[in-house]
C-alpha cells in the first residue's frame, strides 16, 4: 500500500505551476492538506479493512459485518435451523398417493363381502380411518414437544411406515389370491396396533385358529403394538403337546423370550422346552422383516385331554391360539 500512497501524492509535489506563482499558495496548502486528509482516510480505511478481514479489530469489525457478512451469516443460520427443526409429516396412503383420510365404512372385513377387489377394498378404508387417528395423536404430541423430540417422533414414525409393508411381506404366503386379502389385513392389523400404542391402549385378548403348517401360509397372526407378527401351528400329534412359532420383527425388531410363549390348559400355565434346534431361540434379536421359527414341548400337558391353548403372555396373555388335544 505504501508505492500506492507514493504515486497519489508524487504529483502534487511536482506541482507544473512553480513555486513562485502568484496567489497559488494558499490554495496548494489547502489542496495539500485535503488530500493528505484524504489519502489517510483511504489508507485507514484500507487498513481497518484488512484488520476486519483477518479479525483484528473489533467494534470496526461488527460494524463491517452488519452491511458486508450478515446477510450470507443470517441466511445459512436460517437455513440450518430450518434443517434441524422438523416438521409433522402424516402418513401418505401407498394405494392413493394422498394423505390419510378419515373414512366411514364397516367395522369388520370378511369373505361375505364378495370380491377379492371388495374385501381388500374394505381394508384399505378401514386402514385409512385409522391411519387418519394415528396422525391426528402424533400431531397433537408433536406440538408439544421440543426440537430433539420432534426429530425421533419423525424417525419413529417413518420406521414404523416403512417396515409396514415390509413385515406384511414377510408373512408365507399360500400361492392364491387368499395372499391379496391376507396382506391387506395385516396392513390395517399394523395401523391398528400402532394407533393403540400412540394412544397407550392396551389390545384386546387375541383368540386365533391354529395353523396346520408354515408352508400353507394359511396362518393366523397376532399384532404385537411394537407391529411384530406371532402364529402358532402344530407340529405331530397333539397328544405330545408340541406347538411350533412363529415370529416376525416389528419396525422395533422383537426380543424372543420363550417364557412368554406357553400352554394352558384349564387353570393351569405350563412353561415348555425348546425342541432340538440349530439355533437356541431364547434372547434372539428378531430384524425388522425378519422371519424366524422354533417349537416348543409342553411335556406336563402331553397326557390330558383337555381343551388347550397355545399362548404368547408377555406379562399376560396377548394371544391364544386354540388346541384341540387328542384323548
Amino acid at each position: 500500500m505504501s508505492w500506492q500512497d507514493t504515486d497519489v501524492f508524487e504529483p502534487i509535489r511536482d506541482d507544473p505551476y512553480g513555486a513562485e506563482s502568484v496567489g497559488r499558495g494558499p490554495a496548494r496548502s489547502w489542496v495539500y492538506a485535503l488530500v493528505v486528509v484524504l489519502v489517510l482516510g483511504v489508507g485507514a480505511g484500507i487498513t481497518v479493512g484488512g484488520l476486519y478481514l483477518s479479525g483484528a479489530v473489533g467494534p470496526v469489525a461488527t460494524e463491517a459485518a452488519v452491511t458486508t457478512s450478515a446477510p450470507v451469516v443470517v441466511a445459512s443460520a436460517q437455513t440450518t435451523t430450518a434443517a434441524a427443526v422438523p416438521v409433522y409429516v402424516g402418513i401418505v396412503e401407498p394405494w392413493s398417493g394422498g394423505a390419510a383420510q378419515e373414512q366411514g365404512g364397516a367395522e369388520e372385513c370378511s369373505v361375505s363381502d364378495g370380491s377379492t377387489a371388495a374385501i381388500i377394498e374394505c381394508y384399505r378404508v378401514r386402514t385409512e380411518h385409522v391411519d387418519a387417528q394415528i396422525n391426528s395423536a402424533r400431531k397433537a404430541l408433536f406440538g408439544t414437544a421440543d426440537a430433539a423430540e420432534r426429530k425421533a417422533m419423525v424417525n419413529e414414525d417413518a420406521a414404523w411406515l416403512a417396515a409396514r409393508a415390509t413385515v406384511c411381506g414377510a408373512r408365507p404366503a399360500s400361492g392364491g389370491s387368499v395372499d391379496r386379502i391376507y396382506a391387506a389385513q395385516c396392513v390395517f392389523d399394523v395401523s391398528d396396533a400402532r394407533l393403540a400404542e400412540v394412544n397407550e391402549e392396551s389390545l384386546p385378548l387375541a383368540t386365533l385358529t391354529m395353523g396346520k403348517s408354515l408352508e400353507s401360509g394359511l396362518l393366523a397372526w397376532y399384532t404385537t403394538p411394537k407391529g411384530s407378527q406371532i402364529s402358532a401351528y402344530q407340529s405331530g400329534s397333539t397328544r405330545d403337546a408340541i406347538v411350533c412359532f412363529a415370529v416376525i420383527g416389528g419396525h422395533a425388531g422383537f426380543t424372543v423370550n420363550t417364557d412368554q410363549f406357553t400352554f394352558v390348559v384349564g387353570a393351569q400355565t405350563l412353561k415348555g422346552q425348546q425342541l432340538g434346534s440349530d439355533m437356541t431361540v431364547d434372547g434372539y434379536q428378531v430384524g425388522t422383516g425378519e422371519l424366524i421359527n422354533f417349537c416348543m414341548r409342553y411335556d406336563d400337558a402331553k397326557h390330558g385331554s383337555k381343551q388347550g391353548s397355545a399362548t404368547y403372555s408377555p406379562g399376560s396373555p396377548a394371544a391364544m391360539w386354540a388346541v384341540k388335544k387328542s384323548g
